[in-house]
């Protein structure tokens, strides 16, 4: 499914009956530009022009893929859809060009093992940037070399259990 679509009568003129379609979005609409696969949970996103992450990521989503798009600002709340949690466990992030990652950006996201930030240009990321992911496990910065001014007392990352970082080189100041 997609979109599903409304059709309302309403009288044009006094001897005319319109038709009227409006688009409206149900649980299974999948973002514009992506592709979705419900049987596995999986959105992907790539090439695109926008700036920022889509803000109708399917509650269902367990894998998203937003590669190869114009997030040069990793907003606040960026996965927060209709304030609701999703049930996202693994998020790729890689190829997009993100040089910020500003403070509460994965809120919403309590169930994330795997974050895959690679291929970045990261220059700065908040103290409070990964606030929010107590499941968080692995974190890739793959293939650059990083030289990160952090805002705060350095990150904040969660540390209930042993976390896998996987990097080339990261300068912290």
């Amino acid at each position: 499914m997609g979109l599903c679509f409304i059709i309302s009568l309403i009288n044009c003129s006094p001897s005319v009956v319109c038709l009227l379609c409006s688009p409206v979005r149900t649980d299974d609409a999948c973002p514009s530009s992506c592709v979705c696969a419900r049987d596995s949970g999986t959105v992907t996103c790539r090439d695109g022009e926008d700036t920022e992450v889509p803000s109708d990521i399917p509650e269902w989503t367990s894998t998203l893929i937003l590669q190869g798009r114009n997030i040069s600002t990793l907003q606040r709340g960026a996965f927060m859809t209709n304030s609701s949690e999703l049930e996202m466990t693994k998020l790729s992030l890689s190829y997009n060009g993100i040089q910020v990652i500003e403070p509460y950006a994965f809120v919403g996201l309590p169930r994330l093992h795997l974050l895959d930030l690679s291929h970045n240009q990261l220059e700065s990321i908040s103290a409070r940037a990964f606030h929010g992911l107590p499941e968080l496990r692995s974190l890739f910065l793959n293939s650059s070399n990083y030289f990160v001014k952090t805002t705060g007392s350095g990150i904040a990352l969660p540390q209930s259990k042993p976390m896998a970082f996987k990097t080339s080189l990261i300068f912290f100041q």
